[in-house]
């Protein structure tokens, strides 16, 4: 490789690259689309872009790698990959494992769409520094929506994707999910990543609780595993503050046949189960297997907190405000009911709940909790998500199983009234898109409020996406936006994707 053509791929970095041998990368270089000195474009410069695979060599005093890549192949299912070795310049590998490094790798791939060099460098010279920068300030507006997986009859595994901008209005399915999974926590640990842990894998009433954990990198376009956690769990919630993952509450599934077992101290063995895990990101890796102890563990938390009213929470909502992650809402048990079988004439007992306003605020510093103040509405299963440094959380049901239309906002010290949702709903998702409130999803009942002598009130899933206008300060309804199917349960994520 002569300097010449070495120059023209080489990128210009905001810090140094310093990945090595072993090290996940994925490539973009300089030269995408730029003719070579003979006059043409080198076609080998453009299919390098993008590309993703593993450091194999450094070498030429730290100026050029040689990358093992993997490209998978369009329009096949299942995913095959062509494996392929490529030299690139140093400053073109970009670390898959470092947050820092896919922030600036977006921050380069939004300068080429948005033009932002060629538009500006009349007024502010030829330093690519300064169109980088201006560029990591578009990152979080050129997003896409990205809607994983629902419930309606039968859970789905479908990844549907729609893109930042008008000139696209259309959903585009995107790769599936491993296998179908609904009611678990999720969490964005870093740009473009987003990570899926317990929930279940059916209706709860048929379906198997679990207590895997996946990741889904929109840059590479894959699915990837992470240790499991230490027990199952459906209807958690989970943040991620200070390079590790939380997850907190659910439905336990070991405390079933835990319950009936006591310990030597005549406790019973439930209050054992952690009401919290945790997960230390820079030792999960895909470089170990993901239950070796060099992959990372979950680490179980505490049960101090368990004297407080709030304890053991189903369906609540969850996020980081000022450092701090705070739990609000979601289903409480508070005792159980004696119920006889109509067939057998056999008692079970069945856990009671409680729709609850209680909140509480976790530091995870510490690992201590503390409370916090309560919600105006009680709400389980509502969708939930942090806005301007506010845990936002809209709809959900009341302790009367009635939907709800309100929204509140939680700044760190008090709740505030935001305007009602046009449609009530449940189970639906939220997400902050290209800097907008975007609700999406959810099932809501037909005439609650009305009463009918023995007629139900109808269970109806929805399509409708809603979005926050700051201007005119209310819910508008985005018709242009519908979702390919009505569902509940989903989960929507506003995500940075390589192929912007």
């Amino acid at each position: 490789m002569d300097e010449e053509h070495l120059r023209r791929l080489a990128v210009t970095r905001l810090t140094p690259s310093r990945v090595g041998v072993g090290d996940r990368v994925i490539l973009l270089t300089a030269a995408r689309g730029q003719p070579s000195g003979s006059g043409r474009v080198d076609e080998d410069d453009v299919d390098v872009d993008r590309k993703f695979g593993t450091v194999e060599q450094v070498f030429c005093n730290g100026r050029l790698a040689a990358v093992r890549c993997r490209t998978p192949a369009r329009k096949v299912y299942p995913i095959s990959y062509t494996e392929s070795t490529v030299v690139v310049p140093l400053s073109c590998c970009f670390d898959l494992d470092s947050r820092a490094c896919r922030e600036e790798f977006l921050c380069h791939c939004v300068e080429r769409l948005l033009c932002v060099k060629r538009l500006l460098c009349s007024k502010l010279g030829d330093r690519d520094e300064i169109f980088l920068e201006i560029s990591r300030h578009l990152v979080d507006h050129s997003q896409s929506l990205v809607v994983f997986s629902g419930y309606r009859q039968k859970t789905f595994d479908n990844v549907f994707c729609r893109h930042f901008s008008a000139r696209r209005n259309y959903w585009l399915q995107n790769t599936k999910m491993p296998s179908s999974r609904i009611d678990a926590a999720v969490m964005l640990p870093s740009a473009g990543v987003v990570v899926f842990a317990g929930g279940v894998d059916d209706h709860p009433s048929v379906g198997s609780p679990l207590k895997t954990v996946v990741s889904y990198d929109t840059l590479t376009g894959e699915w990837s595993k992470l240790p499991s956690l230490n027990i199952r769990r459906h209807g958690c919630c989970g943040a991620d503050c200070s390079g590790k993952l939380f997850v907190f509450g659910g439905a336990y599934a070991e405390a079933a046949s835990a319950r009936s077992a006591r310990s030597e101290d005549g406790e019973d063995e439930r209050d054992a189960l952690p009401f919290f895990e945790h997960l230390d990101l820079a030792s999960a890796t895909e470089r170990a297997p993901p239950q070796s102890s060099a992959g990372g563990c979950w680490t179980p938390g505490t049960r101090e907190h368990r004297g407080m009213e709030t304890t053991d929470r189903l369906f609540a909502s969850c996020g980081v405000v000022g450092g701090k992650i705070v739990l609000a809402g979601g289903e409480i048990p508070r005792a159980s009911s004696s119920v006889r079988n109509r067939y057998t004439f056999e008692y079970r007992l069945v856990r009671v709940f409680e729709v609850v306003r209680d909140c509480e605020i976790f530091d995870p510093a510490t690992m201590e909790f503390a409370p916090a103040p309560s919600m105006g509405d009680a709400r389980v299963g509502a969708a939930f998500c942090v806005w301007g440094g506010k845990l936002v959380v809209a709809g959900g049901q009341d302790e009367h199983k009635q939907s709800l239309r309100t929204v509140e906002a939680f700044d760190g010290e008090n709740w505030t009234r935001l305007p009602d949702l046009n449609q009530s709903r449940f189970h639906a998702s939220m997400a902050v898109w290209n800097g907008v409130l975007t609700i999406v999803g959810g099932s809501y009942e037909e005439n609650q409020h009305s009463f009918s002598p023995g007629k139900l009130p109808q269970v109806l899933f929805t399509n409708k996406v809603e979005q926050f206008s700051e201007e005119q300060n209310k819910w508008v309804v985005c018709h242009n936006l519908r979702m390919p199917l009505a569902f509940h349960a989903c989960v929507a994520a506003s995500l940075s994707m390589a192929d912007l």
